[in-house]
């Protein structure tokens, strides 16, 4: 970032997913943390009506210990970003996608 990459960046793997996005499903929640404190944009919505803010609540009802203080402290700053916790789920998500005209992609095994 030092150097001009884009915080925001989205891949084209059709994911669609940005590194506070990627950072929030792993095992260092102090990447998200510097991700956030440099400006990433905390609101992240996939294709498939998963949001950042759903990853980081699957994470907290998951683990406990140090990681699961790290991403309740990620939690807080994505509230103080003015992120709705808890999020809706991606079934809602998507519901609300085709209600605004969207076509959200629907996970393999999922029925809506």
């Amino acid at each position: 970032m030092e150097r001009g990459a884009d915080i925001n960046y989205r891949l084209n793997d059709g994911k669609d997913s940005s590194p506070f996005d990627s950072s929030a499903t792993g095992t260092k929640p102090e990447i998200a943390i510097y991700l956030l404190e440099q400006g990433a944009e905390p609101n992240i919505l996939l294709p498939t009506g998963v949001t950042t803010a759903w990853r980081i609540h699957n994470r907290l009802s998951n683990r406990s210990g140090p990681v699961h203080e790290g991403f309740a402290q990620v939690r807080d700053m994505m509230i103080e970003r003015g992120v709705e916790f808890p999020p809706p789920s991606p079934v809602e998500v998507r519901e609300q996608m085709r209600a605004e005209g969207l076509t959200p992609v629907v996970p393999f095994g999922h029925e809506r």
